[in-house]
């Protein structure tokens, strides 16, 4: 392992290795000798230098929070791993610290997930075409108390922002020019595809904020934005999805307040 100060893959590791199964510990133990190679290192390899199967490895990159291997590797290389670890679900039992150290996670994770570079790329496209347009219609369900900052914030900035409830613009049938974000957990609900529709046939630029990524609006939507969609709670209520929702509300701000200053 090569002399850094910090040791990335420990950050990644829990703390407590005994949270890992015994085969696990293994190939965290192999990794950490190896780290100065990791990125290089395959699936295969890695296995057969730690007698362990292919399946262990893959759990073991599960128990740190990824998908798989390629996951963890691109978090790795990213520099983005010391907040692998998932949130864990809040209920009536819950202690303060299990509410804090849940929500911590949470927010970092959300964060590693908002600013990936297909979020980044389609925040990107839509401050562009505001900026052109001067204008954004944001269509929602109930954001009203979150929506009003971002609404007062771009109205300062010299752009008009024109929040509209989805229902009300199903309800009349409207259509939409200049740069549209629809914010919509399913995106298929209610007749939103049938604005979308109208809304690009008039030329308008229209970004979706949903979790739905195989509905039609995610392939035909100008762009898509997918919020990092881990609950805290067990009821229906997504506080780290929302969290994730103000952060990409926020860079669209920030990118057009410098794009201002330029």
């Amino acid at each position: 392992m090569s002399n850094r100060e910090e040791s990335r893959l420990q950050a990644m590791i829990p703390s407590n290795m005994g949270e890992l199964s015994s085969l696990e510990r293994r190939v965290a133990n192999y990794l950490l000798k190896h780290e100065d190679c990791l990125t290089s290192l395959d699936i295969t390899e890695i296995a057969e230098a730690t007698g362990v199967s292919k399946a262990t490895v893959v759990r073991f990159c599960k128990a740190l929070g990824f998908k798989g291997l390629k996951d963890f590797k691109i978090c790795y290389e990213s520099g983005k791993s010391r907040y692998a670890s998932l949130p864990g679900k809040i209920d009536n039992l819950s202690s303060f610290d299990d509410v804090v150290n849940s929500l911590s996670l949470g927010v970092c994770r959300a964060g590693e997930k908002t600013f990936s570079k297909d979020n980044c790329d389609a925040l990107a496209s839509l401050v562009d075409q505001i900026k052109e347009s001067g204008n954004i219609a944001v269509l929602h369900r109930g954001l009203n108390d979150l929506l009003s900052a971002f609404t007062s914030k771009l109205e300062a900035l010299g752009f008009v922002c024109t929040p509209v409830d989805i229902d009300d613009a199903v309800k009349n049938s409207a259509t939409f020019s200049g740069a549209v974000l629809i914010i919509s957990k399913t995106a298929e609900a209610n007749g939103v595809s049938a604005i979308v529709k109208r809304s690009l046939d008039s030329g308008a630029f229209v970004s979706v904020i949903t979790q739905e990524k195989r509905s039609w609006i995610a392939a035909n939507a100008s762009s898509l934005l997918i919020p990092y969609n881990e609950r805290l709670c067990d009821e229906d209520k997504g506080l780290v999805p929302r969290y994730s929702l103000i952060m990409m509300l926020e860079a669209i701000v920030l990118y057009l307040k410098l794009s201002k200053a330029k």
